[in-house]
């Protein structure tokens, strides 16, 4: 009972945090709407529709609504990303990531709420990407309701890109900076996954998000939803957290072998 009662204290601490954080470097969080909306409406505008068109069936509105659905999955993945892949050198920066280590929680616990909490102002950017399909896209209540009901199916992509941001992470034990390395992975993930077309290929199989994305699309349409695609979805997402975890507690346990964190 006392361990529950101090996991929710720490995510209490946590999200406080964050909150403060956040409106504290307003700037920056103003600089991340602005990249995730130019990026969108740089989308909306030169993408080829004929392809989601034929793949789906869909209308030229319900096309441009699709590729919304891809975009909002990428969007926050790419934050849980950003954010737990970063977590290391944030410790090493702020000299808290040895004190972490002997606390009452493992590292991935403790970085799996914090970028649960701080992936919260996505759904700042989520309202006003909505925002922005409505007004040039014929969208009504019915077709705003379905882009709400979709919301929680990217819970489980976020955990899966978690896992993959703490592989990286891990890595950064090694190599102090790799935020060029994610963002090359943020942008191949962009171009290469069903984000804003449909296509099949290996790489799609093992994107945490991509899945969801189908899933999501097929909700929306009113299509039959495959029960092996959500199997599928929840499991690779659970592999991909499953191999982070484990990684990463390697990358840990060989830094204290060699000594402290400090000659990192």
């Amino acid at each position: 009972m006392k361990k529950i009662s101090g996991f929710f204290n720490l995510v209490k601490i946590q999200t406080k945090m964050n909150l403060i954080s956040m409106f504290r470097y307003k700037m920056s969080l103003i600089t991340e709407i602005l990249l995730f909306v130019g990026i969108y409406i740089m989308i909306i505008f030169s993408n080829d529709y004929m392809v989601m068109n034929r793949y789906y069936g869909a209308n030229f509105d319900d096309s441009r609504i699709l590729v919304l659905i891809g975009y909002l999955f990428w969007q926050i993945s790419s934050i849980a990303l950003g954010l737990s892949s970063s977590a290391i050198s944030n410790g090493l920066r702020e000299g808290t990531l040895e004190m972490k280590t002997q606390g009452n929680y493992s590292l991935t616990v403790i970085y799996f709420i914090d970028t649960i909490t701080r992936a919260l102002y996505s759904l700042i950017i989520i309202a006003i990407l909505i925002f922005i399909t409505m007004i040039i896209s014929e969208v009504n209540s019915s077709d705003l309701l379905s882009l709400i009901k979709i919301i929680p199916i990217m819970l489980p992509s976020i955990v899966g890109m978690f896992g993959i941001g703490l592989v990286m992470s891990g890595f950064t034990l090694m190599e102090r900076n790799i935020s060029q390395v994610i963002l090359l992975i943020q942008g191949s993930i962009l171009i290469l996954s069903t984000t804003t077309n449909p296509s099949i290929n290996l790489f799609n199989k093992i994107i945490p998000f991509v899945k969801g994305v189908d899933i999501s699309r097929n909700i929306y349409l009113n299509l039959i939803v495959n029960l092996k695609d959500v199997f599928y979805y929840l499991f690779i997402n659970f592999l991909w957290v499953v191999f982070g975890h484990i990684i990463f507690n390697n990358m840990i346990k060989r830094v204290r072998y060699k000594g402290s964190f400090t000659k990192f």
